[in-house]
């Protein structure tokens, strides 16, 4: 991925103000400017910034800063940063620190916050496994007891080394923030800077001042995105003041061999304009500056001073909010401007939190004036199909007061406002389109989720737990479609980009040859004249059911927690079919109204336990496989008429099927009784809780037909009771329909 480490010259300024990182849904705020609401503490003052060489003011390793040994997960602490490490005691707005996680007890998040205050649903770390290390810069609102709450999801321990404060000004000389285009100043691997590689235990200083736009004299501090990259070990990379003493700090933290690991690093100029980098176990070393903070020889003004705003979500593509999920080399535009506590005019910059989830891939995500040239540089890196990783950007803003963002592999984006900077928006470039353009039709693209199955429970490295979730955004890719004129190769790319954004087991099931050949059958069977985006989407749930099938004869699965049994458990399903049709005829007799549940119950009867022509010779697992099927079918179905607006022309077929499946398990384990202690010790209730727990979920509100009382009686009547005895009560209940 880093043999274009030049796009990743904005990974890391994006956290120079930004307050957090967040996947949780912010309150809305519906006013447009800071003035009219009522100011709490900092928020929505004007603020210069003054930065200071790393100072450590916490470290549970030795109890730096009051806390001694590793938290728990699942607990907070407080610091005191008023009045440590250089820090004042009072008339402070916000404070900006490095904090890092070291030697977590297991996934999850750690947060940073005001004391006092209710604790967010913001997170600004976010580490992935046991064991990891992981910073990130944090900006934090001051509170006037100077202390902040840190709490940790997932456990380890915490550092915290403080890079600046920001004190309030209405206008200043010094502490404003210039934003740059971003340029390499620093590249060991091609001399840029400096030769290298760095060895273990090397330091070397990198000259700053009249190189990338930071000026000869006029800048305090620059804004730095330092990437280590071929690491020779696990170590960490330190950067300070040239001429100071080397401070007791690190900037980034590499793993292990041969890491890419990149952050944000705001540092004063040292002595002759220059920063000392300094690498513990050696690697290469590549930094682009973003920007830089005046000192006193700058004009007196307001334009770059940092107002900080009560976060406000602006972009989450999971739920189509302003726009779907991102295709690969996709450009699309957000508004920032008069959104929440940002202003309409006079922003000139933004921070924004971004959130990459769902990756179709590795590839970069990009924030940058909208209806600019895209730039060599990078906000956000993700490593792998499934991945998701937080970071966070300085974007100025662009016509409108828009942001342009572009996913070089396709993923969800989430973006949060945390702040802005004052001053004017970026004119737009000759020749770059003022709207972003449509996504682009390339041929197939190779589905992300290739890896082959590994166990019962576990399709590409992802389980069942999270099935279908169909990103309602996905609508505006159908709406400008002209389906009379669609080759298949589109077809195949809109197929797959659909199941990549329904969940996990959907983006397996899309990225194999079954699905794209069930696809490509549908396609052909239907002329031009005929096709339709709701045609599209009766293929979409037809090959997918189609695919569950193939899964399901190689590896039986339907639980996160259990799989199907391969071996046969119980008498052949030939037993029940007197008894099922003799049930069916006394809940939906012939000759009432009841005949459309009736004929499709008796039709499933004859199918799956006839024992001349039907399947009667399998056992239990037969029933589960089409179940199983029908049900996800369904969740999918759902899903999908919610995205388009429209019902599904199979649906009402599909729920009486179902309607008939659950009652034919229901009778079938009447009949096994004598088997039910093997059953269960295979982890069966499990899985037939799992897919009754679907059923109900998904089969009773859709269709009024299918709803009818003899229909619910067939799925959910009487003869049902005996799913729950036998799941133990795992199984839920439904409320019989109104007349």
């Amino acid at each position: 991925m880093f043999g274009r480490l030049g796009r990743l010259g904005r990974t890391s300024l994006a956290g120079v103000c930004a307050l957090s990182v967040s996947l949780a849904s912010l309150p809305d705020q519906t006013d447009a400017t800071v003035a009219a609401r009522p100011l709490r503490r900092a928020v929505g003052q004007s603020s210069r910034f003054v930065a200071l060489a790393p100072a450590r003011v916490l470290d549970t390793r030795n109890g730096t800063g009051g806390t001694a040994g590793p938290l728990a997960p699942g607990s907070a602490i407080t610091v005191q940063v008023g009045g440590v490490g250089g820090v004042p005691g009072s008339g402070v707005t916000a404070v900006a620190f490095n904090l890092t996680v070291t030697d977590t007890a297991a996934a999850g998040y750690v947060t940073a916050w005001p004391a006092g205050d209710a604790q967010p649903t913001a997170s600004n770390i976010n580490a992935t496994a046991a064991g990891q290390t992981v910073p990130n810069l944090v900006i934090v609102t001051m509170p006037p007891s100077g202390v902040v709450s840190l709490f940790t999801q997932a456990g380890g321990h915490l550092i915290a080394d403080v890079a600046g404060y920001w004190v309030a000004a209405s206008a200043a000389t010094s502490g404003r923030l210039v934003t740059l285009a971003p340029t390499r100043v620093l590249d060991t691997r091609d001399g840029t800077g400096a030769p290298g590689p760095l060895g273990p235990d090397q330091t070397i200083e990198v000259q700053l001042a009249g190189r990338g736009g930071v000026p000869t004299r006029g800048a305090a501090a620059v804004v730095l995105n330092v990437t280590a990259t071929e690491t020779a070990a696990a170590g960490y990379v330190t950067v300070w003041p040239t001429g100071r003493t080397r401070p007791q700090a690190s900037v980034l933290n590499a793993p292990d061999t041969g890491s890419t690991v990149p952050n944000l690093v705001i540092v004063p100029i040292g002595r002759h304009g220059t920063v000392s980098f300094y690498s513990q176990a050696g690697t290469h070393l590549v930094a682009d500056v973003a920007g830089y903070f005046t000192n006193g020889f700058g004009a007196n003004t307001t334009t770059g001073l940092f107002v900080p705003v009560t976060p406000q979500r602006v972009l989450d593509s999971r739920n189509g909010q302003p726009v779907g999920r991102f295709w690969p080399s996709q450009r699309r535009d957000i508004p920032v401007a008069g959104i929440g506590d940002v202003p309409g005019p006079g922003v000139g910059a933004a921070i924004l939190n971004i959130t990459g989830t769902e990756a179709a891939g590795a590839g970069y995500v990009t924030a940058y004036p909208a209806a600019t040239v895209l730039p060599n540089a990078s906000n956000l890196n993700l490593d792998g199909p499934g991945a998701t990783r937080a970071n966070l950007a300085l974007v100025p803003l662009g016509i409108q007061g828009r942001v342009s963002l572009f996913s070089q592999s396709g993923t969800q984006l989430i973006a949060d406002v945390s702040g802005y900077f004052v001053g004017a928006t970026v004119a737009p470039s000759p020749g770059v389109p003022l709207v972003a353009p449509p996504p682009p039709a390339p041929p197939v693209i190779p589905p992300p989720l290739l890896a082959s199955r590994s166990t019962c429970t576990n399709y590409g490295g992802f389980g069942f737990d999270t099935r279908i979730d169909v990103n309602p955004g996905l609508a505006t890719l159908l709406a400008p479609i002209d389906w009379r004129a669609v080759d298949l190769a589109t077809v195949q790319y809109l197929a797959a980009t659909f199941m990549w954004n329904s969940g996990p087991l959907a983006a397996y099931v899309g990225s194999r040859t079954d699905f794209n050949d069930w696809m490509a059958s549908q396609y052909s069977e239907h002329s031009p004249a005929s096709r339709s985006a709701l045609l599209f989407s009766a293929w979409l749930a037809t090959a997918y059911h189609e695919t569950i099938h193939v899964l399901q004869a190689g590896c039986l699965v339907s639980s996160a927690s259990t799989g199907y049994l391969a071996p046969r458990l119980g008498p052949s399903q030939s037993v029940i079919l007197g008894d099922v049709r003799a049930r069916i005829n006394l809940y939906a007799p012939p000759g009432t109204a009841s005949s459309y549940c009736r004929g499709g119950a008796l039709a499933a009867a004859d199918l799956y336990l006839d024992p001349v022509n039907g399947l009667a010779d399998q056992g239990l697992e037969s029933q589960l496989w089409e179940i199983n099927a029908y049900v996800l079918e369904l969740e999918f179905e759902v899903g999908l008429s919610a995205a388009i607006g429209e019902y599904l022309p199979g649906d009402p077929l599909n729920l009486s099927i179902i309607s008939a499946k659950l009652h034919q398990l229901a009778r079938y384990l009447e009949a096994s009784r004598s088997t039910w202690t093997a059953m269960r010790s295979r982890g069966v209730a499990v899985t037939v809780a799992d897919q009754w727990n679907l059923a109900v979920r998904w089969w009773r509100p859709r269709n009024p037909v299918a709803n009818s009382r003899p229909c619910w009686d067939l799925a959910f009547g009487p003869d049902s009771m005996v799913i729950a005895e036998f799941t133990g009560g795992l199984a839920g209940t439904v409320a019989p329909p109104r007349p």
